[in-house]
Protein backbone atom coordinates (compact mmCIF):
# COMPACT_ATOMS: atom_id res chain seq x y z
CA UNK A 1 0.00 0.00 0.00
CA UNK A 2 1.21 3.56 -0.74
CA UNK A 3 1.96 6.54 1.87
CA UNK A 4 -0.57 8.53 0.36
CA UNK A 5 -3.13 5.63 0.57
CA UNK A 6 -2.32 4.87 3.95
CA UNK A 7 -2.40 8.45 5.59
CA UNK A 8 -6.01 9.16 3.56
CA UNK A 9 -7.86 5.91 4.78
CA UNK A 10 -6.62 6.59 8.63
CA UNK A 11 -7.81 10.44 8.44
CA UNK A 12 -11.30 8.90 6.59
CA UNK A 13 -11.60 6.51 9.38
CA UNK A 14 -10.69 8.77 11.83
CA UNK A 15 -13.46 11.25 10.38
CA UNK A 16 -16.58 9.17 10.53
CA UNK A 17 -19.06 11.80 10.52
CA UNK A 18 -21.47 10.13 8.09
CA UNK A 19 -23.31 6.90 7.29
CA UNK A 20 -21.59 3.68 6.77
CA UNK A 21 -22.16 3.85 2.64
CA UNK A 22 -20.64 7.80 2.74
CA UNK A 23 -17.42 5.94 4.66
CA UNK A 24 -16.97 2.84 2.45
CA UNK A 25 -17.11 4.89 -0.44
CA UNK A 26 -14.52 7.42 1.03
CA UNK A 27 -12.05 4.38 1.36
CA UNK A 28 -12.38 3.56 -1.95
CA UNK A 29 -11.82 7.06 -3.03
CA UNK A 30 -8.27 6.72 -0.63
CA UNK A 31 -7.15 4.25 -2.84
CA UNK A 32 -7.98 5.38 -6.27
CA UNK A 33 -6.82 8.54 -5.56
CA UNK A 34 -3.04 7.15 -4.16
CA UNK A 35 -3.55 4.62 -7.25
CA UNK A 36 -3.85 8.07 -9.78
CA UNK A 37 -1.21 10.13 -8.16
CA UNK A 38 1.65 7.60 -8.89
CA UNK A 39 -0.17 6.69 -12.11
CA UNK A 40 0.19 10.44 -13.04
CA UNK A 41 3.93 11.14 -12.21
CA UNK A 42 4.03 11.64 -8.67
CA UNK A 43 5.98 8.51 -7.62
CA UNK A 44 8.12 10.31 -4.72
CA UNK A 45 5.38 12.28 -3.32
CA UNK A 46 2.74 9.19 -2.97
CA UNK A 47 5.43 7.10 -0.71
CA UNK A 48 7.24 9.62 1.41
CA UNK A 49 5.32 10.34 4.87
CA UNK A 50 3.11 12.61 5.92
CA UNK A 51 2.26 13.40 2.19
CA UNK A 52 -1.33 13.75 2.57
CA UNK A 53 -0.31 16.97 4.55
CA UNK A 54 1.80 18.59 1.58
CA UNK A 55 -1.15 18.14 -1.16
CA UNK A 56 -0.82 21.29 -3.63
CA UNK A 57 -2.92 22.85 -6.05
CA UNK A 58 -0.55 20.97 -8.91
CA UNK A 59 -1.14 17.75 -7.51
CA UNK A 60 -4.77 18.14 -7.91
CA UNK A 61 -4.26 19.27 -11.69
CA UNK A 62 -2.26 16.73 -12.40
CA UNK A 63 -5.00 14.39 -11.32
CA UNK A 64 -7.82 16.17 -13.29
CA UNK A 65 -5.94 16.36 -16.09
CA UNK A 66 -5.35 12.30 -15.54
CA UNK A 67 -9.22 11.64 -14.95
CA UNK A 68 -10.27 13.71 -18.23
CA UNK A 69 -8.19 11.69 -20.18
CA UNK A 70 -9.24 8.69 -19.48
CA UNK A 71 -12.60 9.94 -20.07
CA UNK A 72 -14.56 10.37 -16.64
CA UNK A 73 -17.57 12.30 -16.54
CA UNK A 74 -17.46 15.53 -14.92
CA UNK A 75 -19.76 14.28 -12.24
CA UNK A 76 -17.40 12.02 -11.22
CA UNK A 77 -14.70 14.54 -11.17
CA UNK A 78 -16.72 16.96 -9.08
CA UNK A 79 -17.22 14.01 -6.40
CA UNK A 80 -13.67 13.48 -6.78
CA UNK A 81 -12.85 17.26 -6.27
CA UNK A 82 -15.17 17.27 -3.15
CA UNK A 83 -13.50 14.49 -1.89
CA UNK A 84 -9.69 16.37 -1.95
CA UNK A 85 -10.81 19.97 -0.53
CA UNK A 86 -12.09 17.14 2.71
CA UNK A 87 -8.94 16.12 2.44
CA UNK A 88 -7.39 19.79 2.69
CA UNK A 89 -9.87 21.04 5.36
CA UNK A 90 -8.47 17.63 7.39
CA UNK A 91 -5.33 18.95 7.62
CA UNK A 92 -5.94 22.22 8.20
CA UNK A 93 -5.24 23.50 4.78
CA UNK A 94 -8.23 24.49 3.36
CA UNK A 95 -7.10 27.21 1.00
CA UNK A 96 -4.82 24.84 -0.99
CA UNK A 97 -7.38 24.26 -3.47
CA UNK A 98 -10.37 26.21 -5.39
CA UNK A 99 -13.70 26.03 -4.13
CA UNK A 100 -14.86 26.44 -7.89
CA UNK A 101 -14.54 23.24 -9.99
CA UNK A 102 -14.33 25.37 -12.58
CA UNK A 103 -10.63 26.45 -11.89
CA UNK A 104 -9.59 22.53 -12.38
CA UNK A 105 -11.88 21.53 -15.61
CA UNK A 106 -14.74 23.13 -18.23
CA UNK A 107 -16.90 20.19 -17.88
CA UNK A 108 -20.28 20.63 -16.36
CA UNK A 109 -22.92 18.24 -14.64
CA UNK A 110 -26.02 17.88 -16.86
CA UNK A 111 -28.76 18.11 -13.95
CA UNK A 112 -31.62 19.42 -16.66
CA UNK A 113 -33.31 15.62 -18.46
CA UNK A 114 -34.13 16.19 -21.92
CA UNK A 115 -35.25 12.62 -21.93
CA UNK A 116 -37.20 10.37 -19.48
CA UNK A 117 -34.76 7.88 -17.55
CA UNK A 118 -37.83 6.03 -15.64
CA UNK A 119 -37.87 2.49 -14.98
CA UNK A 120 -40.95 0.39 -14.49
CA UNK A 121 -40.86 -3.14 -13.66
CA UNK A 122 -43.95 -5.22 -13.34
CA UNK A 123 -45.02 -7.30 -10.31
CA UNK A 124 -44.63 -10.78 -12.57
CA UNK A 125 -40.87 -9.45 -12.89
CA UNK A 126 -40.10 -8.97 -9.07
CA UNK A 127 -42.36 -12.27 -7.95
CA UNK A 128 -39.27 -14.03 -9.87
CA UNK A 129 -36.74 -12.76 -7.50
CA UNK A 130 -36.22 -15.56 -4.70
CA UNK A 131 -34.75 -14.12 -1.93
CA UNK A 132 -38.03 -12.74 -0.07
CA UNK A 133 -36.10 -9.65 1.69
CA UNK A 134 -34.64 -8.19 -1.70
CA UNK A 135 -38.31 -8.79 -3.55
CA UNK A 136 -39.47 -6.69 -0.21
CA UNK A 137 -36.81 -3.64 -0.79
CA UNK A 138 -37.46 -3.67 -4.58
CA UNK A 139 -41.16 -3.13 -4.22
CA UNK A 140 -40.62 -0.23 -1.62
CA UNK A 141 -38.59 1.21 -3.88
CA UNK A 142 -41.18 1.46 -6.70
CA UNK A 143 -43.57 2.49 -4.59
CA UNK A 144 -41.74 4.97 -2.74
CA UNK A 145 -38.76 6.11 -5.07
CA UNK A 146 -36.33 5.00 -1.88
CA UNK A 147 -33.18 5.16 -2.61
CA UNK A 148 -31.27 1.61 -2.10
CA UNK A 149 -29.62 2.11 1.15
CA UNK A 150 -33.00 3.23 2.37
CA UNK A 151 -34.56 0.53 0.96
CA UNK A 152 -31.74 -1.68 2.71
CA UNK A 153 -32.23 -0.14 5.90
CA UNK A 154 -35.91 1.07 6.35
CA UNK A 155 -37.31 -0.64 9.41
CA UNK A 156 -41.24 -0.79 7.79
CA UNK A 157 -42.87 -1.65 10.68
CA UNK A 158 -41.53 1.81 12.48
CA UNK A 159 -41.98 3.53 9.33
CA UNK A 160 -45.35 3.40 8.92
CA UNK A 161 -47.37 6.00 10.31
CA UNK A 162 -50.98 5.04 8.27
CA UNK A 163 -50.98 7.73 5.91
CA UNK A 164 -47.29 8.30 5.39
CA UNK A 165 -43.73 6.65 6.04
CA UNK A 166 -41.19 8.36 8.14
CA UNK A 167 -37.21 7.41 6.97
CA UNK A 168 -35.26 8.23 9.87
CA UNK A 169 -31.47 9.96 9.56
CA UNK A 170 -29.28 6.98 9.65
CA UNK A 171 -31.75 5.42 6.96
CA UNK A 172 -31.00 8.35 4.12
CA UNK A 173 -28.28 10.45 2.75
CA UNK A 174 -26.98 13.38 4.52
CA UNK A 175 -28.24 12.44 7.27
CA UNK A 176 -31.90 13.92 5.98
CA UNK A 177 -35.13 12.67 7.50
CA UNK A 178 -38.24 12.84 5.45
CA UNK A 179 -41.62 11.53 5.19
CA UNK A 180 -43.48 10.44 2.35
CA UNK A 181 -47.31 10.14 1.59
CA UNK A 182 -49.00 7.20 1.07
CA UNK A 183 -51.17 7.88 -1.63
CA UNK A 184 -52.21 5.09 -3.51
CA UNK A 185 -53.31 1.17 -3.03
CA UNK A 186 -49.40 0.31 -4.38
CA UNK A 187 -47.85 1.61 -1.63
CA UNK A 188 -49.69 0.32 0.65
CA UNK A 189 -49.43 -3.31 -0.52
CA UNK A 190 -45.73 -2.58 -0.64
CA UNK A 191 -45.32 -1.89 2.77
CA UNK A 192 -47.29 -4.14 4.47
CA UNK A 193 -45.62 -6.82 2.35
CA UNK A 194 -42.10 -5.15 3.79
CA UNK A 195 -43.55 -5.54 7.33
CA UNK A 196 -44.39 -9.30 6.71
CA UNK A 197 -41.12 -10.14 5.66
CA UNK A 198 -39.10 -7.77 8.23
CA UNK A 199 -41.12 -7.94 11.42
CA UNK A 200 -40.10 -5.16 13.85
CA UNK A 201 -36.41 -5.10 11.77
CA UNK A 202 -34.79 -3.70 8.78
CA UNK A 203 -35.12 -4.98 5.07
CA UNK A 204 -31.56 -6.78 5.95
CA UNK A 205 -31.58 -10.20 6.69
CA UNK A 206 -30.77 -10.76 10.48
CA UNK A 207 -27.55 -12.85 9.60
CA UNK A 208 -25.87 -10.64 7.41
CA UNK A 209 -24.53 -6.61 7.65
CA UNK A 210 -25.75 -3.50 5.53
CA UNK A 211 -22.68 -3.91 2.98
CA UNK A 212 -22.28 -7.78 3.16
CA UNK A 213 -26.11 -8.03 2.41
CA UNK A 214 -25.63 -5.02 -0.62
CA UNK A 215 -22.67 -6.35 -2.40
CA UNK A 216 -23.82 -9.93 -2.06
CA UNK A 217 -27.66 -11.26 -2.38
CA UNK A 218 -29.21 -8.42 -3.17
CA UNK A 219 -27.02 -7.90 -6.14
CA UNK A 220 -27.23 -11.47 -7.06
CA UNK A 221 -30.91 -10.49 -6.53
CA UNK A 222 -30.89 -7.90 -8.88
CA UNK A 223 -29.12 -9.34 -11.42
CA UNK A 224 -31.67 -12.84 -11.36
CA UNK A 225 -34.34 -9.96 -13.22
CA UNK A 226 -31.59 -8.57 -15.34
CA UNK A 227 -31.83 -5.18 -13.23
CA UNK A 228 -28.42 -3.36 -13.01
CA UNK A 229 -29.38 0.08 -11.42
CA UNK A 230 -32.31 0.71 -9.39
CA UNK A 231 -31.97 4.57 -9.69
CA UNK A 232 -34.60 4.33 -12.70
CA UNK A 233 -37.31 3.71 -10.30
CA UNK A 234 -36.92 7.26 -8.35
CA UNK A 235 -37.49 8.84 -11.66
CA UNK A 236 -40.42 7.17 -12.36
CA UNK A 237 -41.48 8.07 -8.63
CA UNK A 238 -41.21 11.86 -9.43
CA UNK A 239 -42.36 12.03 -12.84
CA UNK A 240 -45.41 9.93 -11.55
CA UNK A 241 -46.45 12.33 -8.22
CA UNK A 242 -45.28 15.47 -10.52
CA UNK A 243 -48.21 14.62 -12.70
CA UNK A 244 -50.48 13.54 -9.61
CA UNK A 245 -50.16 16.84 -8.15
CA UNK A 246 -49.73 19.12 -11.07
CA UNK A 247 -52.80 17.41 -12.79
CA UNK A 248 -50.45 17.43 -16.23
CA UNK A 249 -47.16 15.38 -16.97
CA UNK A 250 -44.11 16.92 -16.51
CA UNK A 251 -41.82 18.21 -19.75
CA UNK A 252 -39.75 14.80 -19.93
CA UNK A 253 -42.81 13.10 -20.41
CA UNK A 254 -44.37 15.64 -23.26
CA UNK A 255 -46.29 18.15 -20.72
CA UNK A 256 -45.97 21.89 -21.20
CA UNK A 257 -42.69 23.90 -20.91
CA UNK A 258 -42.64 26.90 -18.70
CA UNK A 259 -42.93 29.27 -21.57
CA UNK A 260 -46.29 27.45 -22.76
CA UNK A 261 -47.67 27.49 -19.72
CA UNK A 262 -50.72 29.55 -18.27
CA UNK A 263 -50.46 31.50 -14.82
CA UNK A 264 -52.23 28.52 -13.47
CA UNK A 265 -50.24 25.86 -14.25
CA UNK A 266 -46.86 28.15 -13.21
CA UNK A 267 -47.78 27.66 -10.19
CA UNK A 268 -48.81 24.25 -9.75
CA UNK A 269 -45.35 23.56 -11.38
CA UNK A 270 -43.53 25.39 -8.68
CA UNK A 271 -45.61 23.30 -5.82
CA UNK A 272 -45.25 19.84 -7.17
CA UNK A 273 -41.65 20.55 -8.04
CA UNK A 274 -41.08 21.42 -4.63
CA UNK A 275 -43.40 18.48 -2.85
CA UNK A 276 -41.90 15.86 -5.25
CA UNK A 277 -37.93 17.63 -4.17
CA UNK A 278 -38.79 16.73 -0.58
CA UNK A 279 -40.15 13.50 -0.86
CA UNK A 280 -37.20 12.45 -3.18
CA UNK A 281 -35.16 13.68 0.17
CA UNK A 282 -33.36 16.58 -1.59
CA UNK A 283 -33.04 19.96 -0.67
CA UNK A 284 -33.22 22.03 -3.34
CA UNK A 285 -36.10 21.84 -5.61
CA UNK A 286 -34.06 22.36 -8.67
CA UNK A 287 -32.35 19.14 -8.16
CA UNK A 288 -35.95 17.71 -9.90
CA UNK A 289 -34.93 18.73 -13.02
CA UNK A 290 -32.72 16.16 -13.19
CA UNK A 291 -36.02 13.61 -12.60
CA UNK A 292 -38.65 15.86 -14.72
CA UNK A 293 -37.11 18.42 -16.88
CA UNK A 294 -36.88 21.76 -16.66
CA UNK A 295 -39.89 22.89 -18.86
Amino acid sequence: MLQIEFELRKMCREHRVDGRTTQSDRLELAATIARDLDACGYHRFSRQKSCSRKLKDKHVRGLVQHWTGKGLSPGTINNRLAFLRLVCDWTGRGGVMSKRNADYHEGKRIREATVSKAAYVGTEVLNRVRNRYAQASLRLQVAFGLRRKEALMIQPDWADRGNRIVLQDTWTKGGRPREIPITTQAQRQALDHAKAVAGKGSMIPPSLSYKGYRDGLWQNACRSIGLTGTHGFRHAYAQDRYEALAGFPCPVRGGPKRDEMTAEQLQLDEWARGRVSAELGHGRRRVVEAYCGKG
